[in-house]
């Protein structure tokens, strides 16, 4: 499906659309007992979209 970018349609639609949940860890929970503590925190890190504070 294309999306006209020019369609006002396409920015009516935009603040409707369904945000996915985030959840902390979620793809990292297996072989996490073999990595170092601190990079298991950041990794399970979620990162809002558009956050600028994160590094």
């Amino acid at each position: 499906m294309l999306i006209d970018p020019t369609d006002p349609e396409t920015f009516e639609a935009e603040p409707d659309a369904d945000i996915a949940p985030h959840q902390d860890g979620r793809f990292f929970d297996s072989g996490m007992d073999s990595a170092n503590e601190a990079d298991r925190a950041e990794q399970s890190l979620v990162v809002e979209l558009h956050d600028d504070e994160y590094r």
